[in-house]
């Protein structure tokens, strides 16, 4: 036998011992060979830059100077035989806090005297699953709060989780979406081949980066449509998408209410000036011609914001609007082009067709009325035949003929509003007209009485009759109820001398009486109404007015008192004279007409 063979043999258990540390030395662990008492037999360091057990220890070292408290108690059980561990311990735990220490031991029973623990730095894997939790954390909480509703889906749109944002914005609750439901089920059918291509997409370019987005319609749980923002996305290595939606409905609706509001009239509906130019430039085309410009001006405009106010002065115009829309075909450009002006287009509509079709229109309108007042208004028009034609001069041509209507037209349709105006406040007012009656008669005695001309005699007597035409829009005041009116219903009566006055100033023939109707209640001392005139600032017809518009109040009943004899209302004029009465128009009254009835 060789020597080398006969060491080998007679050194074999020798041999054996050193391979075995070796490989022990060879493992990233630290190896401890303790008794059941804890106390350290053998210590096997690898890796010593670990530091994982303190300096000093060696064999012979109490094993539980090197662990905290529970870790001790675990060990002690398990080497005392009173844990229910029957092989093994595997424990994780920090040894360094503050160098971020962690350690794997492993407790491993060598025979029925002797353990051997394992200690393995774990720090990096800790670390790493650390950082993993975090950055989970980290998305989840982005996911969660980053405002937009967001869910993760899978190639068949299968939503596999959602964050609050999307269960507010769905109507579904977390638990309903993860149920089976798919994103598609979301959109509208004309929608939902956004979806269906990205999720295409996600299948082709599974891993890959990359994103897109897409404006859609989201159906929540209630049926309502909101107009949304769809970010979509790859998530990388996976095969899953994730979609963020953010709801733009209230800003599709601000942009929706601009161009509206960029080409129609916000009080009528009706086109504006601006889409009427734009459009009348674009069919300026040979194809369309004859092209008809029709303009129409509301007749009675300004009397009906004088007696009505400006509110009904829009119900005017938003009825005129609904009815030349009514007279006019689908495809018939209407526009309101200014306050109280309308223009229509045609096409292909000559000027003899479009007299018809004024004409047809004229009468529809003729037949609507609002607040008593027929509806009129004076159109004119014109059209362009060749491309030479100039639209600027085409819409001046329609504009004059327009005004021309409106000349000779109108005057007499004023008359006729301001009649109907007096219609209705003898119908408001029941006694009414009797008293303006008996109130004309006395002051055109007294214009006769000092040599009024037939037209100042016409002028008292008009005046008379219109006197208390601005009480036609009052309302909420009892004129007729027993008592007195009280201090607010006063100051609303004793506007109807300027609403009269506004009422008469819109009449080119009676304008000139405006002055007499406004001043009609002011007193010779100057406490009057409205303006505070005194003496001979007030007009002499509207001093008449008020002697005669007295006397006749004086004379017969009203609900709170009776009426006063002629002997008293005589008494009352000649104690007021100078003060609400002009002197000299009650000497005259008193002297020439008194004794005439």
């Amino acid at each position: 036998m060789e020597k080398q063979e006969t060491f080998e043999l007679n050194n074999a258990p020798l041999l054996k011992e050193e391979r075995f540390r070796a490989i022990l030395e060879a493992l990233p662990d630290t190896i401890l060979i303790v008794s059941r008492q804890g106390v350290i037999l053998d210590c096997i360091k690898s890796l010593p830059r670990d530091d994982i057990l303190p300096a000093g220890i060696k064999a012979g070292s109490s094993l539980f100077v090197c662990f905290n408290q529970e870790t001790n108690r675990e060990i002690k059980a398990i080497l005392a035989g009173s844990s229910r561990e029957r092989d093994a311990m595997i424990k994780e735990f920090c040894l360094d806090p503050v160098r971020r220490l962690y350690v794997e031991l492993r407790l491993i029973p060598i025979d029925s005297s002797q353990y051997m623990i394992t200690l393995r730095n774990i720090s990096l894997r800790r670390q790493a699953q650390d950082a993993l939790k975090e950055s989970e954390s980290f998305y989840r909480t982005i996911f969660e709060t980053t405002g937009a509703a967001s869910v993760i889906f899978t190639l068949d749109t299968a939503i596999v989780d959602a964050n609050r944002q999307f269960s507010q914005l769905s109507g579904y609750t977390n638990d309903e979406l993860l149920q089976g439901m798919r994103l598609e089920e979301f959109f509208l059918p004309e929608d939902l081949t956004l979806i269906g291509e990205f999720g295409r997409r996600i299948k082709t370019q599974a891993g890959q980066e990359g994103s897109e987005y897409h404006e859609a319609r989201f159906i929540d749980r209630q049926g309502q449509i909101k107009h949304c923002i769809v970010y979509a996305s790859v998530v990388p290595g996976t095969d899953k998408g994730v979609a963020s939606l953010v709801d733009i409905t209230s800003r599709r609706e601000y942009e929706e209410k601009i161009i509206y509001y960029s080409f129609y009239d916000s009080l009528t509906g009706l086109y504006n000036r601006r889409f009427f130019e734009e459009e009348l430039k674009r069919l300026d085309t040979m194809r369309n011609y004859p092209l008809t410009m029709i303009l129409g001006d509301v007749n009675g405009m300004k009397l009906h914001n004088d007696t009505f106010g400006h509110q009904a002065g829009d119900k005017l115009l938003i009825k005129m609007a609904e009815t030349i829309k009514k007279g006019c075909r689908e495809d018939e450009i209407v526009a309101r082009v200014g306050g109280d002006e309308f223009a229509i287009i045609l096409c292909n509509t000559g000027s003899r067709e479009a007299e018809q079709f004024v004409k047809r229109l004229q009468s529809l309108i003729g037949a609507e009325e609002i607040n008593g007042i027929q509806l009129s208004i004076s159109f004119g028009w014109a059209c362009k035949n060749k491309v030479a034609d100039s639209l600027d001069e085409v819409y001046k041509q329609a504009e004059n003929m327009m005004y021309k209507h409106k000349l000779y037209s109108y005057p007499n349709i004023r008359t006729d509003n301001l009649y109907s105006i007096l219609e209705m406040l003898y119908d408001k007012f029941p006694g009414e007209k009797e008293q303006s009656e008996k109130v004309a008669g006395l002051a055109e005695m007294m214009g006769k009485a000092q040599g009024f001309t037939p037209q100042q005699l016409e002028d008292i007597r008009t005046v008379s009759l219109l006197h208390n035409i601005g009480k036609v829009t009052l309302s909420g005041i009892d004129l007729f109820k027993p008592e007195s009116l009280d201090e607010i219903e006063w100051i609303e009566l004793k506007r109807h001398p300027e609403t009269g006055y506004r009422i008469l100033s819109s009449n080119r023939k009676m304008g000139r009486l405006a002055e007499y109707i406004l001043t009609h209640h002011e007193n010779w001392d100057g406490s009057g109404y409205p303006g505070g005139l005194k003496g001979e600032e007030i007009p002499l017809p509207a001093r008449i007015v008020r002697i005669a518009d007295a006397y006749t109040a004086m004379i017969n009943p009203r609900s709170y008192r009776d009426a006063l004899t002629s002997e008293e209302a005589v008494s009352e004029l000649k104690n007021n004279a100078g003060i609400q009465f002009d002197p000299q128009q009650v000497e005259l009254f008193l002297e020439k007409v008194l004794p005439q009835l």
